[in-house]
Order: C-alpha cells, then sequence, then structure tokens
C-alpha cells in the first residue's frame, strides 16, 4: 500500500499541478513496491481537471490504471 498527498511536496493546494505532483509520487512509489497495477475510483466526479491529471502522471510513472 502507497499513499501521497501535496502536504508532503512542494505542490500547495488543490489544483492540477498538485494533483500531476501526487500522481507522479503515487505512481513512483507503486514502482517502488512492485506494483504495477492500481483501481481509481473516481465516485461521482467526472475524469477531467484534477482527477484526469492526477491518472495521468500515475500512467506516467508506470503505473496501469
Amino acid at each position: 500500500m502507497c499513499a501521497a498527498n501535496t502536504l508532503q511536496n512542494s505542490a500547495n493546494g488543490g489544483n492540477v499541478e498538485a494533483a500531476r505532483a501526487v500522481g507522479k509520487r503515487i505512481g513512483e512509489l507503486a514502482k517502488e513496491l512492485n506494483i504495477t497495477e492500481a483501481a481509481l475510483d473516481r465516485g461521482p466526479y467526472q475524469y477531467h481537471g484534477r482527477i484526469a491529471a492526477l491518472a495521468d502522471a500515475a500512467r506516467e510513472a508506470g503505473l496501469n490504471l
């Protein structure tokens, strides 16, 4: 299991750049733990903006979502 949030890095707040930083960190942590696949439960939220940025950054870091 791995976790990341905006308090752990230099990206602050609830913007797209912060979501990208969190997604990248999640992908890196997962790779270190040999986790290759994960599920993204976006609930009632549309897939755009911050959610899409987080998912795209995690994919770029090697996580299969």
